[in-house]
């Protein structure tokens, strides 16, 4: 159970980080 939050935490920091990098890079 505990497992499978880690994986929607680390896939919501992924996201932020894409996020992050797009908007740097002006997409």
């Amino acid at each position: 159970m505990g497992r499978s939050i880690l994986i929607v935490e680390d896939e919501k920091e992924i996201r932020d980080l894409l996020a992050h990098y797009l908007r740097k890079e002006g997409f």
